[in-house]
């Protein structure tokens, strides 16, 4: 009996030995594939970026990266399926305003909170939100478009997608409030239908991004009558804040489940950032209408929970409704 109860005691002994090298063994990621769950269409500004990082992380993380197109449900299917899904480090989310501030809003199914059950691993940039029409257009400025509107209601359209979600909709849903104007509103699929609307003239106007919109306006195909952020490019266009108007910031990041052990997000912050860092990146990033910008993910955090009292006041104030 004795003898029984003293291997007993080695081995629970042994046990709790061994369980810090057991516990601090090196986590193996990435040990596969790894996703970048992009929960919008193909085209559109998060697809955008995600396919520009996506090989200089590929790099990085030495290891195969896949760009998965996730839509629907203003892009709260795409982001819920990285918060719920395995936390190892191997789903990413290219997540934005839209998907992550906006939804819990209008929604009533949001089955994620943005601050719990998500980590920050890096900061794209801004890719200036925009109201746009056709280059043929009788409208040469923003101010002539609002002056139009309000003599003929009901005459206009615009094209958009992900509804009240998205920030160039809000933006332009707070210009129609706020100015008392009687435009329709014509909600797309994605960034791809929207851009294929206008140049369609099906629509008059689009609300939109520069990545999504930057290589039509270049070509001459587009004009821009406002922004979101002054551009360099851009000097004599206004900014809707130059208007009188308040506005959301159209934002992109990547994201990981709260729930991946430490040294895996420690890992994928140091991957992203030198990604972002590269020189080819950023020129990328840049002709896609970006303005680049490098946050930590703490500033991230804080960077989140102003916009989303951004968000909260304009709802508030213009009482802008799904």
């Amino acid at each position: 009996m004795k003898k029984i109860q003293i291997l007993c005691i080695v081995v629970v002994m042994c046990l709790f030995v061994g369980a810090p090298f057991v516990l601090g063994a090196e986590i193996k990621f990435p040990a596969r594939p790894v996703e970048m769950v992009v929960p919008f269409p193909p085209g559109g500004t998060a697809d955008i970026a995600a396919r520009i990082v996506m090989h200089q992380l590929s790099k990085e993380l030495k290891i195969a990266l896949t760009v998965v197109n996730k839509p629907g449900a203003s892009g709260t299917i795409g982001a819920a399926g990285v918060a719920k899904g395995k936390p190892d480090g191997h789903m990413l989310l290219t997540g934005n305003a839209a998907c992550l501030i906006i939804p819990s809003f209008f929604m009533k199914n949001v089955v994620f909170e943005t601050e719990r059950d998500f980590l920050p691993l890096a900061y794209v940039g801004e890719s200036p939100s925009v109201l746009a029409v056709q280059s043929t257009s009788p409208f040469k400025t923003f101010d002539e478009l609002v002056s139009f509107a309000k003599k003929n209601p009901g005459k206009l359209s615009y094209a958009t997608s992900g509804g009240l979600s998205s920030v160039s909709t809000m933006n332009m849903e707070v210009v129609k409030n706020q100015a008392g104007l009687d435009i329709a509103t014509i909600v797309y699929e994605g960034g791809g239908p929207s851009l294929a609307a206008i140049l369609g003239g099906h629509v008059d106007i689009i609300a939109s991004s520069i990545p999504a919109l930057g290589a039509q306006v270049d070509a001459g195909k587009l004009r821009v009558l406002v922004t979101t952020k002054k551009l360099e490019e851009m000097p004599s266009i206004p900014t809707l804040k130059d208007k009188g108007y308040p506005m959301v910031v159209n934002w992109t990041g990547f994201f990981v489940s709260a729930k991946v052990p430490k040294e895996v997000h420690t890992r994928l912050v140091a991957a992203f950032d030198k990604a972002l860092q590269n020189p080819e990146v950023i020129k990328k990033l840049k002709d896609a209408g970006y303005v680049p910008e490098r946050k930590t993910p703490q500033e991230m955090s804080q960077f989140l929970k102003e916009q989303h009292n951004v968000v909260a006041r304009i709802v508030k104030d213009t009482k802008i409704k799904k």
